[in-house]
């Protein structure tokens, strides 16, 4: 669900989003827009029941959870009784269950593409030496004119900042937590966008990096933020046209982050008992305990989601009953999700060494230790795009892989990391044992 417009230069990234979507998923995707144009939510709703679909996970295009339109999809997909502030708005008219996912928020891979971003500008600008200079990087988003729209903008944003600062800390970019920073544009919202800059200028000295954090390019990123800060046009750097969206800077990105909220619930995640209160192992789980989503930790969670509805259905998992086998060595990408899932004592990685990795590598037991009931799955061998996916993560482990290469097995691994989140579990394992 996206909020339309009837600009096509806007609409048309976002039809041609949909239709990748409805490529990579076995399930029927539909497109809603909420206004000035067609598709609107209901017709998508009309498609998705006339092709029998009984749960709608609807997930919405929007930067924020806390956008003023959130409230009125809640509305029309009958998941709020009453339309926000007297809008008169169609409701749709569902078959069955909907489920409306959170908005990007602080979506991992909006915190990968804007550590994206903020890197470019540095290369851009004078490289590593950015290291040392004083810099901060502003986050210019839309904010909301209410106060609790505002509560939540600022706690995702919050989110957002501590993960980013995370991620560019890590890539060794020298930045502190509080060189993560943002400004709303509307003119209620505080921090204010222009305030925000000024002070890290004027106060500060530093250089501010500000990125827009909006799905299009348009009024906001050409006009509005550049009049913001007309009296300092010289004094910070801003992404040039082109690079100054989620849909312009990366398509790619923003397959990801909806492709991430729709299999977060799609594939009904194993409910677990941790410390005393039942938690599902989510895909938000897998990304809260290890900080990244990659291909490695999304197929430990396929896995294990699949081999644990296997032998325990759909009841809550006690880890003391739990013990995993995992073919990969100790360094597994997955290691902390599996010491998590079952604790550290009660799983064993057997395999000698990522140099070697072969179709049989990613091959994973899971053993109920009351009952003695067990199943084994392997990731299908055509997942990964056949041999070469192999042939060339081993040259990289071993160091030989040229540029080339490089660029190929990272394509190879974000086609991989897609066809994780959207293939179903039986085309996606297959049981090499069980016991059940």
């Amino acid at each position: 669900m996206a909020h339309g417009t009837d600009d096509p230069t806007w609409t048309g990234p976002v039809s041609a989003l949909a239709e990748e979507l409805k490529k990579r998923f076995s399930c029927p995707v539909a497109l809603g827009y909420l206004e000035a144009t067609k598709p609107d939510i209901p017709g998508a709703v009309d498609e998705l029941n006339s092709r029998g679909v009984n749960r709608i996970i609807a997930v919405p295009l929007f930067i924020s959870s806390y956008s003023n339109h959130i409230e009125e999809i809640r509305y029309i997909l009958g998941l709020k009784d009453t339309p926000p502030g007297g809008e008169n708005l169609v409701k749709a008219d569902p078959a069955g269950e909907v489920e409306l996912t959170r908005a990007i928020d602080d979506n991992p891979f909006l915190v990968e593409t804007l550590a994206e971003q903020i890197v470019a500008m540095l290369d851009a600008t004078t490289g590593f030496t950015n290291i040392f200079s004083r810099k901060t990087a502003i986050l210019a988003m839309h904010g909301s004119d209410t106060p609790e729209g505002m509560e939540g903008w600022e706690r995702a944003t919050n989110s957002l900042e501590g993960r980013l600062y995370r991620t560019l800390s890590a890539q060794g970019w020298g930045f502190e937590r509080d060189d993560i920073r943002h400004g709303y544009l509307f003119e209620k919202a505080d921090p204010q966008l222009g305030d925000v800059v000024y002070h890290a200028i004027f106060n500060e000295g530093k250089i501010p990096y500000v990125i827009p954090v909006m799905l299009s390019e348009g009024y906001f990123t050409g006009s509005k933020i550049p009049s913001i800060l007309k009296p300092v046009e010289n004094m910070y750097r801003y992404p040039e046209k082109g690079k100054r969206s989620l849909i312009t800077f990366d398509k790619k990105a923003l397959t990801k982050m909806v492709v991430y909220r729709a299999a977060n619930s799609l594939w009904m995640p194993p409910l677990i008992l941790k410390n005393g209160r039942i938690v599902e192992f989510s895909l938000d789980r897998v990304y809260e305990i290890s900080g990244e989503i990659c291909p490695g930790r999304i197929m430990a969670w396929r896995a294990a989601s699949y081999g644990l509805a296997k032998l325990w259905g759909d009841t809550v998992v006690n880890p003391s009953d739990l013990f995993v086998v995992s073919m990969f060595p100790p360094e597994a990408e997955h290691k902390e999700l599996f010491d998590w899932l079952a604790g550290v004592d009660n799983v064993a990685y057997i395999g000698q060494s990522y140099r070697g990795m072969a179709e049989i590598t990613p091959t994973f037991s899971f053993i109920d230790r009351a009952t003695g009931r067990f199943i084994t799955v392997r990731t299908k061998k055509d997942i990964f795009g056949g041999d070469e996916f192999f042939e060339l993560k081993n040259k990289a482990q071993a160091g030989k892989i040229t540029r080339e290469e490089g660029a190929r097995l990272k394509r190879l691994k974000e086609e991989l990391l897609l066809k994780l989140m959207t293939t179903p579990p039986d085309m996606l394992f297959d049981v090499v044992s069980a016991s059940l």
